[in-house]
Order: C-alpha cells, then structure tokens, then sequence
C-alpha cells in the first residue's frame, strides 16, 4: 500500500509540473494573440485613413477632371471636399 501511494504522489506530481507547463505556454500564446489583435487593428484604422485619403483624392480628381473639360460650372459642393493631411513621405 506504501509502494502504491508513493506511486500515485509522484504521478501527481508529474501531473502537476505537466499543467504549469500548460498554463505557462496558454500565457504565452494568450500574449501572442493579443499582439496579433492589436495589430490587426492597428492596420485596419491604417487601411480606413488610406480609403479615406483615396475617396478624396479621387473626388478632387473628378472634379478636376470636369473642369478641364468644360463641363459646366462646378457645383458648390463638389468643391467642398474635406481637407486631406499628408504625412510627410518617408523616402523624403
């Protein structure tokens, strides 16, 4: 019975270290995926300023466009456009 129990504490010891190995990697992988969600949601607002930089763009493009080719008079509103920041290039 002694041989028996002894046996059954070092399982649960076995056991034991098994599951804190566990928990360790679900900690570490927990923080991984945190990382991988932030920066995905850092390239989606990334992704949102460019579609919005290109709609505008691509409206005054067009405005443009009909002015060059004698379209008419431009509307009011087709000339208020919100204005776009550009960030300084980084290849300068």
């Amino acid at each position: 019975k002694a041989n028996l129990e002894q046996r059954l504490v070092e399982i649960q010891a076995q056991y034991q270290a098994q599951l804190f190995s566990l928990v360790q990697l679900a900690g570490g992988l927990e923080g991984e995926l945190a990382s991988v969600r932030e920066s995905a949601l850092q390239q989606s607002r990334d992704y949102q300023v460019l579609l919005s930089t290109k709609v505008q763009l691509e409206r005054e493009i067009s405005t443009y466009k009909a002015l060059l080719e004698g379209a008419g008079e431009v509307t009011v509103t087709m000339l208020k456009t919100p204005e776009v920041k550009l960030l300084p290039s980084a290849a300068g």
